[in-house]
């Protein structure tokens, strides 16, 4: 499932248990199934939108089975509740918004990216395609958290809202990823031209309760052809954590 990113320099623009049986003196009351999310101005679009191509199963509620992962789309609805992601897990559906109203997007509508494991705590985070520019991508990070659905928030002033980079030009090219050495959750690298060398600048988030809270930075100076070898570039987005790569 993983996908390595071939770095083109210099030909883009830079604008761009079965559970166990009850003994025969236990009762047991099933549990409920009722939908956690989303909130109700949104909750009728599940039925009433129109299931877009795509499909992920992995185990995002931590439960340890597989859930189903879809994307419900209605032109009709709400620009807040246009593009749902569904999260269909045994008993319970989560659902939420992927729309952010106060910012426009360029993409016709939102797309799967995969599933990752992020941090070891629960199961995995969804990634979706939400936005891209002339040449770099950028995906939203969704999780369950707390019992429920939610959108991952990119703590402090990266200017990156809450989206995760991915691509790019010969004038900037971005990864977003898991450390190699698993000393923080998440990784954001921007490499850009020095000379005959590209400085790449990182800075290292760990996930706390739905939101990326910087941890480190750091920075270094790489030839072209190393950077094209660099793990946070080669396996972007998130390519180092995937759910069964």
């Amino acid at each position: 499932m993983a996908v390595a990113m071939t770095l083109v320099l210099g030909a883009c623009s830079e604008e761009d248990d079965p559970a166990a049986q009850p003994s025969t003196t236990t009762q047991v009351t099933p549990p409920k199934t009722t939908p956690a999310s989303p909130s109700p101005p949104c909750a009728g679009e599940i039925a009433s939108g129109d299931r877009l191509p795509g499909t992920l199963e992995g185990d995002v509620d931590g439960d340890g089975r597989v859930d189903e992962i879809y994307l419900v789309r209605s032109d009709a609805a709400n620009a807040e509740c246009r593009t749902l992601l569904v999260v269909r897990a045994a008993g319970t559906t989560y659902a939420i918004s992927t729309e952010d109203p106060d910012m426009p997007s360029s993409l016709p509508q939102p797309r799967l990216n995969r599933l990752a494991h992020v941090d070891d705590e629960g199961g995995a985070e969804v990634l979706v395609d939400v936005e891209a520019g002339a040449a770099t991508q950028f995906v939203a990070m969704f999780t369950i958290d707390g019992g429920d659905l939610v959108r991952v928030r990119l703590a402090g002033d990266a200017g990156l809202g809450d989206l995760f980079p991915y691509g790019g030009s010969v004038g900037h090219i971005e990864a977003s990823n898991c450390p190699v050495d698993d000393s923080s959750d998440v990784v954001i690298a921007l490499a850009t031209p020095r000379g005959s060398r590209y400085l790449v600048e990182r800075t290292y988030y760990d996930l706390d309760d739905g939101t990326l809270v910087e941890v480190a930075r750091d920075e270094e100076r790489l030839e072209v052809a190393a950077l094209s070898r660099e793990h946070d570039y080669v396996t972007s987005p998130f390519g180092s954590c995937l759910v069964n790569p």
